[in-house]
């Protein structure tokens, strides 16, 4: 089944896109993303209401993992085709969304919303070497991630304006905003 746990309060679910290493595991990218799809429509079954998407990797567990902003598509197409996509909202965590362009980019195939990898943000904040518990975050960090997500919003307003649309609800499912 998938990797998740749940809060409660907001009836959260987190599906990873993951497919465990093992010698009989010939599983291929469509039964992969045919499983995820299966994951997150169950999660959905049972009253979850939220839905993250993660391809951020348990680097302990050392598993392959699929992009969470590629499955996103899949796994929106399939939520309709099975009359469930309106029951939950999608959110893509991913270590792929390192830029307003990627951000978008994930909306347009699907997401409702995205979450990037915390080692990003810390990075955007001049973090340049941490432990896994321990960052060393310079002193000036909430500026640099205050600049970092403003110009992250600004460029996401000029790719929507270069692409006539006004209202992010607009850009979501629309796979056709990446060609335009």
């Amino acid at each position: 089944k998938s990797d998740r746990s749940i809060d409660a309060q907001l009836q959260t679910a987190y599906v990873t896109t993951s497919i465990p290493p093992s010698p009989e595991n010939t599983q291929g990218f469509d039964s992969a993303l045919e499983q995820i799809c299966e994951n997150v429509a169950e999660e959905i079954r049972q009253g979850n209401t939220v839905i993250v998407l993660s391809d951020i990797p348990d680097m302990q567990q050392q598993k392959r993992v699929l992009s969470a902003s590629l499955a996103v598509r899949t796994v929106d197409r399939y939520l309709r085709n099975a009359g469930l996509r309106d029951r939950a909202s999608l959110i893509v965590e991913s270590s792929e969304i390192t830029s307003a362009g990627e951000a978008l980019k994930t909306v347009a195939l699907g997401a409702d919303a995205v979450a990037i990898d915390p080692r990003v943000a810390l990075l955007s904040m001049g973090c340049t070497t941490w432990e896994a518990s321990e960052p060393t975050i310079p002193d000036d960090a909430a500026k640099r991630a205050s600049n970092i997500f403003s110009s992250w919003h600004e460029q996401i307003k000029k790719l929507m304006g270069g692409a006539d649309i006004t209202d992010i609800r607009n850009a979501t499912a629309n796979p056709y905003l990446i060609y335009s």
